[in-house]
């Protein structure tokens, strides 16, 4: 499962819950949240570039303890990271925005655009 270039506004604590598999979850914008991305029972996710702002609780963390990431160029602000780590890559391509870049593009292209 990929998700990538994501707004996540005012999300109190329903973010991204990744159970099981493989993920891969990379320049998203966490705008104003508590509980970010919850990866548990056994799954394994490559996190890259995330911002977080204004998020002053959970970034990246594993609420049953199983969940691991390899998390790189992330921005987490106050928001903590204690999730386990591990070592994943994803057998496809795709291109990275810096983490500074992250917040004016999701903003200005994520969601419908009318």
């Amino acid at each position: 499962m990929t998700m990538k270039r994501l707004h996540w506004l005012n999300v109190n604590s329903r973010g991204p819950s990744l159970r099981f598999g493989t993920g891969h979850i990379y320049n998203n914008y966490y705008d104003n949240m508590n509980d970010c991305i919850n990866i548990r029972k056994g799954a394994k996710a490559l996190v890259e570039n995330n911002v977080f702002a204004g998020s002053s609780a959970k970034g990246l963390y594993s609420v049953d303890g199983t969940g691991k990431a390899q998390a790189s160029g992330n921005d987490f602000g106050k928001a903590s990271n204690s999730i386990g780590s591990t070592t994943l890559s994803m057998k496809y391509k795709y291109s990275l925005k810096n983490a500074g870049d992250v917040a004016s593009y999701v903003k200005s292209n994520a969601g419908a655009i009318l």
